[in-house]
């Protein structure tokens, strides 16, 4: 995966890809939940929607009550945003500003931040830190992220049909026999992560998470290198072809769990795990160059690492080891 930020903001004007986040309904409906369920916590306020894309989420924070909403936008796609916000009736409420947010100058602090700012494997395109700006310089004490906290999730895969498609397929292609492309197409399939719906039924083990990050506190450092030693426990045999990473992140009003046990909010998990509905992220399978046959109740450790090589390139390097034995 390698975008630069021309590229990063370029991509934004698809309308392709708006319509794709659109139609995830599992993503777009989180969020417009979480919005909804802040009552008086949204009403009247001042929110901040950064990556604003379409607006979407800048119209549900208008509707939800917001007293003003700063939809900020780097892409061209920021010109459309006010046709929308008339469409909706809440041309007064939405002011658009046409910039990084980086760039951003404003006369006042706001009261929630929402961002859509997750890419696969949580990380991608290394969104986070332009969000993390915004909190640091806009967001007022005690104000509201959204989301305000992260799970990155793994388990060890069993995933035989992807395996038949991409390689043990030139074994057998309309009678010939292309089994010399199988090496190079192995080569191809690890040099990077792939994107793909999974189900239950390809994890070999239960889903092991790799980290926790709260929003509210972590910081743009923390994200150039991030390395965990999760251990997978096997729950069936299999052969481990791949590992597949997912996300989850939590909207709330609250910034602890311990806080919303006591203030009894609503919390809106949404999740991009095998088990929940596919979402346009998927999940990031990263298929490995040696296969194993594994047994129940095996414990695998993984040595994992993420490194933000560039941040102007928006590229992580991934390593995903499993320690000899």
């Amino acid at each position: 995966f390698w975008l630069t930020t021309m590229d990063y903001f370029s991509s934004y004007v698809d309308f392709n890809v708006h319509r794709l986040m659109l139609q995830d309904k599992p993503r777009t409906l989180a969020y417009k939940q979480a919005i909804e369920s802040l009552g008086d916590k949204i009403r009247g306020k001042v929110v901040m929607d950064v990556g604003a894309g379409t607006g979407v989420l800048s119209m549900f924070a208008a509707k939800a009550g917001a007293r003003k909403v700063y939809a900020v936008e780097a892409s061209e796609m920021a010109r459309h945003i006010p046709a929308i916000a008339a469409a909706n009736g809440v041309e007064n409420v939405v002011e658009v500003l046409h910039s990084r947010v980086e760039d951003v100058k404003l006369k006042e602090k706001v009261d929630i931040i929402v961002s859509e700012w997750m890419g696969f494997y949580l990380f991608h395109e290394c969104m986070l830190p332009s969000v993390l700006f915004a909190r640091d310089r806009f967001l007022k004490e005690g104000g509201i992220l959204l989301p305000g906290r992260g799970k990155l999730v793994a388990a060890t895969v069993e995933a035989n049909e992807l395996v038949q498609s991409k390689i043990t397929y030139f074994e057998d292609v309309y009678g010939l026999d292309f089994s010399p492309l199988q090496m190079p197409a192995i080569e191809e399939l690890t040099r990077s992560p792939q994107i793909e719906v999974l189900n239950s039924d390809n994890l070999i083990s239960s889903p092991t998470v790799v980290g926790e990050y709260d929003f509210y506190t972590i910081t743009a450092e923390e994200l150039r290198h991030i390395k965990a030693e999760p251990v997978f426990v096997t729950k069936r045999p299999g052969q481990l072809h791949a590992v597949a990473l997912w996300f989850d992140v939590t909207f709330s009003p609250f910034r602890t769990e311990e806080e919303e046990v006591d203030g009894g909010s609503e919390v809106v998990v949404l999740d991009t795990s095998p088990m929940s509905a596919p979402t346009h992220w998927k999940q990031t399978v990263v298929f490995l160059p040696v296969q194993a046959e594994l047994e129940p109740g095996m414990a695998l450790p993984l040595q994992f690492s993420m490194v933000l090589v560039n941040a102007e390139d928006r590229k992580y390097t991934l390593s995903i080891e499993f320690p000899e034995g």
